[in-house]
C-alpha cells in the first residue's frame, strides 16, 4: 500500500522535469537563433534605444519620443543592463517566455497526458514564431503573462479534482490583474481579451465576486501605480500623456474602415492558417466525428469562452487599422487554450485520444498536417540567419559597424527616416529625442519644429539618410507640406556626403575635426 504514493510522487516529479525540459527546448531553439543574429527591427529599434537611454540616466517620452507604454521601455532597460547590448533584451524576453510556458504546461498536465501537453506547447511556439516578427514588441512581452492567466483559467474551470477552488481562483485573479497591468503599460488595446475574461469571471465564473474584484484591482494597482508615480516624479507625465494617449488616438483615427477590415482579414488568415489554427480545426473535427462525450457545465463552456476571447483579441486590432503580422501573435495564447480544451475533451471517456495509440489512422492524418503547418515558421526562423546586426557581412552589421568606426560614443547622430535600430545597434545617441521622423511627418503638434531645432542646435557629426526617407537630399515628401526645409538647407550648407552604403547616405559635418 505504501509503494503507490511513492510511485505517484516519482511520476509527478518526472513530469515536472519533463515539463521544464520541454519548455526550455521549445524556447531555446528560436531565441538561440535570435541571440546569434541579433535582429533589431524598426519598432524594436526604438524600444532598444529607449532602454539604452534610460540606462544612461534618460527618461522615456522626454529623451526618447515614442507612443508605446512605459513598461515596454523598462523591460528593454533591464535587458540592456544585463549585457550592455540588445543581446540581454532577447535573453530576458526568452526567459519570460520560458517561465510562462513552463508554468502553463504544468497546469495543462493536471488534465492532459504528457504527449498532448508537449503537442500543444509545440504548436503554440510554432505559431508564435510564425507571427512574432522576431520579438521585442508589445505583444511578445505580454504573451507570457496572458498564457499563464488563460492556463490558470483552464485549471479553474476544467479541473474538477481541485479541492481548494478558492485558492486557485485567487491565483487566477492575481494573474489577471498583473496581465491587464502589463497590457495597459505596453499597448492598451492588447488587454481587451483579458478584460473580457475578467468580466466573465466576475459575472458568471464565481460566487466570490467581491474577493475577485479586490484581488484583481490590488494586483493591477501594485504594477501600475509605482510606474505612473515614477513618471510623475521624473517630470515625464505630461509627455507620457501626450505621446501614449494623444498621439495614439490621432494615429488610430487616421485609418479608414476599409483599411481596418482588410487588416482584420489578413490577421485572421495568418492565425487560422497557423499550426495552432489547423490543429484546432483537426481537434474540433475529431471531437465531432468520434464518440467523445461532451460534458455539461463550465468544462464544456471553457473552449467556447477561449474561442470568444480569441475573437475579441483579433477584433481588438481593428483599433489601429494596421495589419502588422505581430498583432496576430496576441491571439496565439487564447487559441492554444482552445486547442488544450479540445484535447481535454478528447482525453475523456470515449474520447478520440483515449485510443490514439491503438489507432494509426490518427497519426496518418495528424502528422502530415502538422509538418505542413510547421513549415512557414521554420523557414521564417531559418531565413533570419542571413540578417541581423550580429550577422557578419549582413547589411545591418556593416551599417552599424561603419557608424561605430567613424564616431565616438559622445557624438550625436541623426538618422533621418524610421531606422532607429541603427542608433541602437551602434550605441550612438540621436541629435533629437524624436528618433524617427513619422511624428514630424504626420504634423503632430510641433514635432517637426522640434525635430529640426534639436538637430540644428546639436550639429550631429553624421546625418544618415535612410533609403526610403523623404524631405532632404533625396526627394520631397509626396502629398506632404514642406516640413523639413530648414533641415535640408542646413544639410546642404554644413554637410558633405561621405558615403552611400546599402542605400543609406552618410553626410558628415564639415566643421568636425578630422
Amino acid at each position: 500500500m505504501s509503494s503507490r504514493p511513492q510511485s505517484s510522487e516519482r511520476v509527478a516529479g518526472t513530469w515536472s522535469i519533463a515539463t521544464l525540459l520541454g519548455a526550455a527546448v521549445l524556447v531555446l531553439v528560436p531565441y538561440g537563433l535570435l541571440l546569434r543574429t541579433l535582429p533589431i527591427g524598426r519598432d524594436s529599434g526604438v524600444f532598444v534605444y529607449t532602454g539604452m537611454i534610460m540606462n544612461s540616466g534618460g527618461m522615456p517620452y522626454v529623451d526618447s519620443w515614442d507612443h508605446k507604454g512605459p513598461l515596454l521601455y523598462i523591460f528593454n532597460a533591464l535587458g540592456y543592463l544585463l549585457t550592455d547590448s540588445a543581446k540581454g533584451i532577447i535573453l530576458l524576453e526568452g526567459l519570460l517566455l520560458f517561465a510562462g510556458l513552463a508554468i502553463s504546461m504544468s497546469l495543462w498536465r493536471r488534465l492532459l497526458p504528457t504527449f498532448a501537453v508537449v503537442l500543444a506547447a509545440t504548436l503554440f511556439v510554432l505559431t508564435y514564431c510564425a507571427t512574432f516578427e522576431l520579438g521585442n514588441l508589445t505583444e511578445s512581452w505580454l504573451i507570457p503573462f496572458i498564457l499563464v492567466t488563460y492556463s490558470l483559467a483552464f485549471a479553474y474551470f476544467c479541473d474538477e479534482s481541485v479541492s481548494n477552488k478558492v485558492g486557485l481562483l485567487d491565483w487566477l485573479c492575481i494573474s489577471l490583474g498583473i496581465a491587464m497591468a502589463v497590457a495597459m503599460l505596453t499597448r492598451l488595446n492588447n488587454g481587451m481579451g483579458l478584460g473580457f475574461l475578467a468580466l466573465y469571471l466576475v459575472v458568471f465564473g464565481t460566487r466570490h465576486r467581491f474577493r475577485s474584484i479586490v484581488l484583481m484591482g490590488v494586483s493591477y494597482a501594485v504594477v501600475v501605480l509605482p510606474i505612473l508615480f515614477w513618471l510623475y516624479q521624473k517630470g515625464a507625465m505630461s509627455a507620457f500623456v501626450e505621446q501614449y494617449w494623444s498621439f495614439n488616438f490621432a494615429y488610430s483615427r487616421g485609418a479608414s474602415l476599409v483599411a481596418r477590415v482588410v487588416a482584420m482579414y489578413s490577421l485572421s488568415q495568418a492565425i487560422f492558417l497557423s499550426p495552432l489554427g489547423l490543429g484546432c480545426l483537426l481537434m474540433g473535427a475529431a471531437v465531432l466525428l468520434s464518440n467523445t462525450q461532451v460534458p455539461k457545465g463550465k468544462k464544456n463552456s471553457f473552449y467556447w469562452l477561449m474561442f470568444t476571447i480569441f475573437c475579441v483579441e483579433l477584433l481588438s486590432q481593428l483599433a489601429s487599422g494596421r495589419g502588422y503580422l505581430h498583432y496576430a501573435s496576441l491571439a496565439a495564447p487564447a487559441l492554444a487554450l482552445v486547442f488544450v480544451a479540445l484535447l481535454n475533451l478528447g482525453s475523456g471517456p470515449g474520447g478520440f485520444l483515449s485510443g490514439v495509440r491503438k489507432n494509426a489512422k490518427w497519426a496518418v492524418l495528424v502528422v502530415p498536417a502538422f509538418v505542413v503547418a510547421s513549415a512557414p515558421p521554420a523557414f521564417a526562423m531559418l531565413g533570419s540567419l542571413k540578417h541581423g546586426t550580429g550577422v557578419a557581412g549582413s547589411p545591418e552589421n556593416e551599417l552599424a559597424d561603419y557608424l561605430q568606426r567613424n564616431t565616438k560614443p559622445s557624438d550625436f547622430v541623426l538618422v533621418h527616416g524610421a531606422e532607429t535600430w541603427l542608433l541602437a545597434a551602434s550605441g550612438r545617441r540621436s541629435a533629437t529625442s524624436i528618433t524617427y521622423y513619422y511624428p514630424a511627418l504626420s504634423g503632430f503638434k510641433d514635432t517637426h519644429e522640434k525635430y529640426q531645432a534639436d538637430t540644428l542646435g546639436n550639429k550631429p557629426l553624421y546625418i544618415v539618410e535612410a533609403p526610403d526617407s523623404c524631405g532632404l537630399a533625396k526627394s520631397k515628401c509626396e502629398g506632404q507640406p514642406e516640413l523639413f526645409a530648414k533641415l535640408r538647407d542646413f544639410l546642404q550648407k554644413e554637410y558633405v556626403q561621405e558615403r552611400d552604403l546599402h542605400g543609406y547616405r552618410f553626410w558628415r559635418y564639415r566643421g568636425a575635426k578630422s
